[in-house]
């Protein structure tokens, strides 16, 4: 499989309706309360949730990674920019589970020597998201991933299967400006197997 450095896939405007569809219908929890503590809970409790926050975009200053530990879905229906001020990556995926989000932005995530709060994992990788482990899923719709910082792996997205298992779904998003070394560069800012199923539609990944 091969990508430019920077790309831009036709719309595919009947699929992105059928997902955004399908996955609305299966959404059970609404919140209306967007904090960093009611996310925290949220992403550590798992579950299906509509995010409805009172304006259209809701910036979340986060002071540690929002750790996911079971399978979860959430879908924000106006912009929720998680912003790690510089000071921590934005989020943890454990090993093992399925995760959905759509309608978020991950902002100024950064992983170095010199974080305040790397959520437990030393390894200076995944800015904004770190997957590391086995068999797991992440699909992301509507979401900006923009000017986040590592020193080694993935500035974006760090997910390495080690069974090499797994797929990324990236639907509608974009994803740019993010800074630091990639392991198995085969899209920028994403640090990934080779061989791991990627699916990309209607999104931008550039450097």
């Amino acid at each position: 499989m091969y990508f430019s450095r920077r790309f831009l896939l036709l719309p595919l405007l009947c699929a992105s309706f059928f997902f955004r569809e399908h996955a609305s219908a299966q959404t059970t929890n609404v919140i209306d309360l967007c904090t960093e503590e009611r996310l925290l809970k949220l992403f550590a409790d798992g579950g299906i949730y509509r995010l409805e926050c009172e304006s259209s975009i809701v910036s979340i200053n986060l002071t540690k990674p929002l750790v996911i530990t079971t399978n979860i879905t959430i879908i924000a229906t106006n912009e929720v920019l998680l912003n790690g001020q510089n000071l921590t990556r934005l989020m943890i995926i454990q090993p093992g589970w399925t995760v959905t989000l759509e309608g978020f932005s991950f902002f100024s995530g950064r992983q170095t020597e010199t974080n305040k709060n790397n959520g437990g994992i030393d390894e200076t990788a995944g800015g904004a998201i770190y997957n590391d482990g086995n068999t797991m899923t992440l699909s992301i719709s509507g979401t900006l991933i923009e000017n986040n910082e590592v020193n080694s792996f993935g500035s974006a997205i760090f997910f390495v299967s080690n069974d090499h298992s797994g797929n990324i779904r990236i639907d509608e998003s974009v994803i740019r400006n993010n800074t630091g070394g990639s392991w198995y560069p085969v899209v920028p800012g994403i640090s990934m197997h080779d061989d791991t199923e990627l699916v990309v539609t209607n999104s931008t990944i550039e450097e």
